[in-house]
């Protein structure tokens, strides 16, 4: 037997097909929007795992960071020096500090100068605190030091030896 259809084909109703086009555009753009949404995701988690290597990185270097602008600041201190002592006569200079080293104790040493056209500050270190005295009284003979101040001195240990640590402030004629 056969089907026979007596409504008008304009009042028939379209079937609709599981998968009409507007299913399959929609589907799409859904598919489509949770690629980039994964991709989104992808991209700041390799993000934020590249800034955590920086962030170890930069505390890895905090130390050494500090060590150069440690070094950078006695750069810029000793150009100062250098500028200072530019401006006094090397030629006096030298032969002052050879008389100074003439007068310094054995056992003591000087780590440190810094001059001036009026000051002369020594620093250094000894393991007797008899010699820190004995240098100022040395220093005193010298003519050309109008006077002798101990600025400073202290107990250090070094490599578990006791040391004096030790400031002297010599006033220049």
């Amino acid at each position: 037997m056969s089907n026979i259809n007596l409504i008008p084909v304009e009042l028939i109703k379209e079937q609709r097909s599981l998968f009409s086009k507007r299913k399959i555009a929609i589907f799409c753009s859904l598919i489509f929007i949770i690629l980039i949404i994964t991709l989104i995701i992808y991209w700041f988690n390799s993000m934020t795992s590249e800034l955590k290597e920086i962030e170890l990185q930069k505390k890895e270097l905090n130390p050494q960071l500090a060590e150069v602008s440690e070094m950078r600041s006695n750069l810029e201190e000793m150009k100062k020096e250098l500028e200072a002592l530019a401006g006094i006569s090397r030629s006096s200079w030298g032969k002052k500090l050879l008389e100074i080293n003439s007068k310094i104790p054995d056992g003591v040493r000087i780590k440190n100068i810094k001059a001036d056209k009026e000051n002369l500050l020594l620093q250094g270190y000894c393991q007797e605190l008899f010699l820190v005295g004995l240098t100022v009284s040395k220093f005193n003979e010298l003519d050309f030091i109008k006077s002798v101040d101990l600025k400073s001195a202290e107990s250090i240990n070094i490599n578990d030896q006791k040391y004096y640590s030790f400031t002297i402030l010599c006033r220049v004629k």
